[in-house]
């Protein structure tokens, strides 16, 4: 392969995915969901445990006497089903099944359209107009959420 070709490649790539990290991370933490800035890496690893929701959720998992899945797991399973947003539970990373921790990968956006304004500036409009599955799929995280 080439190094001219692809070195830029990546760095335009790099450079696309660290601003869509910064633009879900300020939605999660505008949000008052603990999670981390990325460093570099195309997902976030929020926590959900302080959402008022997750007690409920916690009441609605001890009602139905779950012991074949964890609490965690089934919390995402719902997410899932409800929304149609799919995300890693915590504990496929080795967290507590009580965390409501989950991975989020952010890298379902056309890559040739930001690529064209990439060579200027990424801002949050251009993510909005530009990544509309994953901007559309954080705002419905947040909602559920609420």
């Amino acid at each position: 392969f080439d190094t001219k070709v692809i070195s830029p490649y990546t760095h335009l790539c790099t450079k696309i995915l660290i601003e869509i990290s910064n633009y879900i991370y300020q939605v999660l933490i505008d949000n008052n969901i603990m999670v981390k800035k990325s460093m570099g890496a195309f997902y976030l690893f929020p926590n959900f445990n302080s959402k008022i929701k997750s007690i409920h959720l916690l009441h609605q998992y001890n009602s139905l006497h779950h012991t074949d899945i964890s609490f965690c797991q089934w919390v995402f399973t719902k997410l899932l089903q409800e929304t149609g947003i799919g995300v890693l539970p915590g504990t496929a990373f080795g967290r507590p099944s009580n965390e409501l921790s989950c991975r989020i990968s952010f890298v379902d956006f056309d890559g040739t359209l930001l690529s064209n304004i990439g060579k200027t500036q990424i801002i949050n409009r251009n993510i909005i107009e530009y990544c509309p599955k994953i901007t559309q799929g954080i705002n419905k995280l947040i909602q559920w959420w609420l």
